[in-house]
């Protein structure tokens, strides 16, 4: 097994977050990866799959599929608007929190075509409750991985369908992360800062390190009211 091989592997076997963040960390040297946003989710489709099993490879074609489908409803929609695409260069968007709900939406941005940024104050996945699932919200973890990722993973409801949230979470944080999603972890938010001008306005959110008093540092995003560009956040995974 190849260098990015085992990469992938261990990125899809860990189970905690700092694992997943250290086995993409180590992926991603692995492959000469450089890119954020879909262009790194295209270069890792072009080069991972020839050297997985069979399992692995196939979470490429399952995204590429929701990919397709998120653009095709996307053209659409802005087409019956008057727009063009968006363009991620243009569209920035951040998310204070990496629970179930923030990543989900960090990847539907992500999909979309946005650059996305998530901070979360934590360091690690601590909820251990078990969810019953509505099926439409399993089918969309499975459609995003989940399978693959928990091979175990219970298919038949009997009479219902569970998920632990931390297995959840992990799912929504590898998915994102093969989307391009950047993530900033044991940050908060402390304040947002408000465009400095009219035009090429851009929001600033004031991210602190928790446990520091070291000041903070900042990420600017875009509010989703405001549909104002931004540029791209500082350091981060």
């Amino acid at each position: 097994m190849t260098d990015s091989a085992s990469a992938f592997t261990a990125f899809v076997d860990a189970d905690e977050v700092d694992q997943v963040l250290h086995s993409w960390t180590t992926l991603l040297s692995a492959v000469g990866v450089a890119e954020h946003g879909l262009g790194r989710f295209a270069h890792l489709e072009a080069l991972l799959p020839p050297l997985l099993t069979y399992r692995l490879k196939a979470i490429f074609p399952l995204l590429r599929t929701a990919l397709e489908r998120r653009k095709r409803s996307a053209a659409t929609l802005l087409h019956s608007l008057g727009g063009g695409p968006p363009n991620e260069d243009d569209w920035h968007v951040f998310v204070s929190g990496a629970g179930p709900v923030g990543l989900r939406g960090a990847v539907e941005c992500a999909m979309l075509g946005a650059s996305v940024t998530v901070a979360e104050m934590r360091s690690k996945f601590s909820r251990a409750n078990i969810l019953t699932l509505w099926p439409e919200t399993h089918a969309d973890l499975v459609a995003l991985g989940a399978k693959y990722y928990y091979p175990d993973l219970q298919m038949v409801a009997s009479p219902t369908h569970f998920m632990g949230t931390r297995q959840m979470q992990l799912t929504l944080l590898k998915t994102s992360l093969l989307l391009g999603v950047t993530f900033q972890y044991s940050a908060r938010l402390g304040s947002l800062s408000r465009p400095a001008g009219l035009f090429n306005a851009r929001w600033c959110a004031n991210l602190h390190e928790v446990g520091s008093s070291n000041g903070a540092t900042q990420a600017r995003t875009t509010m989703a009211t405001a549909g104002t560009a931004t540029a791209a956040p500082v350091g981060g995974v």
